[in-house]
Parts: C-alpha cells; structure tokens; sequence
C-alpha cells in the first residue's frame, strides 16, 4: 500500500515496486517473530471438536534475533573520536536521544525483519533519532546495495479522518508532506503540518540503515535485507510442532486408573435431570462390595509412560539444523545447556566458535558502518545547530575486546 500512497504524494518521480517483498516476505517474518506464524493454527482431531487450535510455540524465531544481538553488540560499543570537543559533543547527543537504550531492539528487529533505519533530525534545536523497522521504511534510490533515497509513511486518526504523514528523505533534503482523508488508503487532500514541508541543507535528508549480513537469496537486486532466519522457516515450523507435541505429550499423559464397576457412583443433576457417573478420588470411606472374585475388587493404573526423552532428542536435532541454517556454530542453540541463550559473550564466541565468530565478524563489520553513518549524521546536525564548527574527525567502533576502524569523516 505504501507505494502506491507515495506515488500520490510523489507524482513526479518514478516509485520502485516493492510491494511484493514487503507482503510475501517482511509481514511474514514479522509475524514469526511476533510468535504469530502461519502453522501457529491446527486443526481439532477430536471426535466432538471442531474448529482449531494454537499450538504450544518454541518461538526460536526470537530466540535467534536475541542471540545474535547478544553476540554482536554484547556490550556497549565503544565511539571514540579523535577530537576531544566533537568526543564531547557525540557522547551527549547519544546519551540525550537514549541512543544505547534503543539501539540493542534496534538491531533484534533489524535481524528478524531484515533490516532497520535510524533517521536523524532537529527538533526545537535538539537532534533526535527515530528507529524504525524495515516495513516502516521504503527505498526510492540505492546504487550498488546502499540506498540513497528513502521514504517513511505514518498515519494517525482524528475527529474520524485520517492523517497520513509522508516523509521523503534525500541527500541535502528532507520533504514532509501531510493529507486528510476519510479512508485509510487513500491521502486525500494535502494539508500544512506542525514541520516545514521542505528542509534543505546540511542537516536534512540524513539516515543511516542497518541489515543482516546475510545476502539477499530472495531478490539479489533488492536493496533490502533478509531476516537472519528466512532460510529456516521449515526447521521453525517444525521446533513449534514438535514442542506442541512435547506439550500434549502431558495432557494426554495424566494418569489414568481402571476401576470395578461397582465403584463408580451415579448423581442426578437436580436441574436437568441428567445422570452423571463418576469415581470419587477422594473417598476414603469404607464401601461393602458384593463380588466374590478379588481381583474385580483391583483398581489398575493404565497411565501410558511419558516420551521426554524422544521429544528432547527430536529437539535437539532440530537446534543442530537450526544452527547450520542461521550460520552459526552447532550448539549455539541447544537443548543440552538449560537452554540458555544469553550466556556466551561475543569474546567466548570468537575463541570457542570459529563459524559464529565469522558471522559475527560480518554482521559487526555492517553495524560498524551504521554506526559510522550516525555519527557523521549527528556531527552534521551539531554544524547546523552551531554546536560545533567542524566535523572534520575520525572514529574508532569497538566491539568488547575487537576494534574495527572507519574511515575518517569528512
């Protein structure tokens, strides 16, 4: 839908047709990731039920984005700047805009769905930061993977209409437009928002865009990413129907007895009239039962043995898969270790796991240039604002024990 909103807004310019990577693909893995997958339904087997039922769900989906946060931004990252006075500048912008407090779900989202964006502003004179997932964000240009135009589209409802906002972020430029309308997938007429319609110069159009290191297996020409599980959605599937099964696995375990007939009572519902037949556990009165065959007089546990073992073993092959399909070392996700997702830091993995620590590495090496890319953004808001008069400078990231060098802004 958003594209065809931006062609509205945007008459002028030729709008790239993403739609059908946004539907067939971002929505899915946002809703695996939200634990709403498209097996999460199943169907009632029993002879009086009807209809459906949600299974039990692993959701490893976020399992994996959290591990991977976990080890490429296990803990805070280390901006150095060479110029003390700029230092000063960017640690006080990123603690103003709670920059370290978002950037970590920042990045999870980013793996599930593919990829992110952080947009870079002024507002009463102040820079600030918006993160926004990748189906809140629309390429319009990109040459060689980077994109160099982007759009962003938001809506909102008052007295029974809809406002729909529409931003348009380009070198040296950013354009917020504003509608009216009665329907939500139409813009209507153009209304005077709260912001300039049009900002120019060195402050405007800034943005900076984070995605998986994995390449793009879907649409190598897209310049956006794939989510970090989108080649295990299979393995996905079957963790959940086998952790349902795990689950059903003690339902259709409880104990079950065989008791002689003569020891189940009968009560009449005083409203309905109808007779129930039941066996009392909790008596423990004495009851005279006229048989002459002791063993009739036998209650007999019938309870089937429940299948842990089975059901972990099955598991646990599926965590193996898992981790060969997400490129990371066997036993990063494992069943034998409680579980425990967040204990191994990105330093333990870079010694102990050389197929983690490369996907780490690479996944390190694109935040790194994100990273870079906030920087010069905040740098160029701190000349506009007459904070600082130089943003000429160079920047060291540090990922725990590794440093990775940018390039020197200009």
């Amino acid at each position: 839908m958003i594209s065809r909103l931006l062609r509205e807004a945007f008459p002028g310019i030729n709008i790239p047709t993403l739609d059908n990577y946004y539907e067939s693909y971002i929505k899915v893995w946002a809703d695996i990731y939200a634990g709403k997958p498209p097996w999460r339904a199943a169907k009632r087997s029993g002879l009086h039920s009807r209809g459906e039922r949600i299974i039990g769900q692993m959701n490893a989906a976020k399992a994996i984005c959290d591990e991977f946060t976990a080890l490429t931004f296990a803990e805070k990252v280390n901006i150095t700047l060479d110029n003390p006075i700029l230092q000063d500048y960017i640690d006080f912008t990123l603690s103003e805009t709670s920059f370290y407090e978002q950037i970590q779900g920042f990045i999870t989202s980013a793996y599930a769905l593919g990829g992110g964006c952080m947009k870079f502003y002024l507002e009463d004179g102040r820079p600030c930061i918006d993160f926004l997932t990748a189906d809140k964000m629309y390429p319009l240009s990109w040459r060689n993977g980077r994109i160099k135009e982007i759009a962003f589209s938001s809506q909102e409802t008052a007295d029974g209409k809809y406002i729909t906002s529409i931003e348009k972020y380009s070198p040296g430029k950013t354009e917020n437009l504003c509608f009216l309308s009665d329907n939500r997938l139409t813009l209507g007429k153009r209304i005077s928002g709260s912001i300039p319609e049009v900002i120019t110069g060195n402050g405007a159009g800034l943005f900076a865009v984070f995605s998986p290191a994995s390449a793009n297996h879907i649409d190598p020409d897209c310049p956006l990413g794939v989510s970090v599980f989108s080649g295990a959605l299979d393995t996905l599937k079957a963790l959940d129907i086998a952790f349902d099964s795990f689950m059903r696995e003690f339902i259709l375990g409880k104990k079950r007895i065989i008791v002689p007939a003569a020891s189940i009572q009968t009560v009449i519902d005083p409203e309905s009239g109808e007779m129930t037949r039941y066996f009392d556990a909790d008596d423990e009165a004495f009851v005279a039962l006229k048989t002459e065959d002791t063993e009739a007089l036998k209650i007999a546990d019938n309870t089937v043995a429940l299948r842990i073992d089975e059901h972990v073993q099955a598991i646990e092959a599926l965590y193996k898969m898992l981790c060969f399909q997400t490129g990371v070392s066997s036993g990063t996700f494992s069943m034998s270790n409680g579980l425990h997702y967040y204990t191994k830091t990105a330093s333990e993995v870079m010694s102990q796991n050389a197929k983690s620590a490369r996907t780490v590495r690479l996944n390190q090496n694109k935040l790194t240039e994100t990273l870079k890319t906030t920087v010069a953004a905040l740098l160029k808001l701190g000349l506009e604002t007459g904070d600082i008069d130089t943003n000429e400078t160079r920047v060291d990231i540090a990922f725990s024990d590794n440093v990775i060098t940018a390039d020197a802004l200009k």
